[in-house]
């Protein structure tokens, strides 16, 4: 539900992209312990893509610089489960 609903968004001033960023501050609190293999990998597979979503319609994409983008997915992260987790270590 998530993924769906970043996706719908066009500007991060709306009301929906309020309840977007309150929704994905529910993640901190999740217990995933009890999902099998194939649902974990489901869940990380839409946790990315939703941060990834996220983060590229706040901040904008970084310049085409290969080290910038690597920066990117190093610095931006959502807590989830108790952990911080960036793109890069969802990945």
């Amino acid at each position: 539900e998530l993924l769906s609903s970043v996706l719908n968004l066009s500007q991060f001033t709306s009301p929906q992209f309020a309840q977007f960023a309150d929704t994905t501050n529910l993640l901190k609190s999740l217990n995933i312990s009890n999902l099998n293999t194939s649902d974990r990998m489901g869940f990380f597979l839409n946790i990315f893509h939703t941060l990834l979503l996220h983060a590229l319609l706040v901040l904008g994409p970084p310049p085409s610089d290969l080290r910038r983008w690597n920066s990117f997915f190093q610095k931006v992260s959502y807590e989830c489960a108790g952990f911080f987790l960036s793109l890069a270590e969802i990945e």
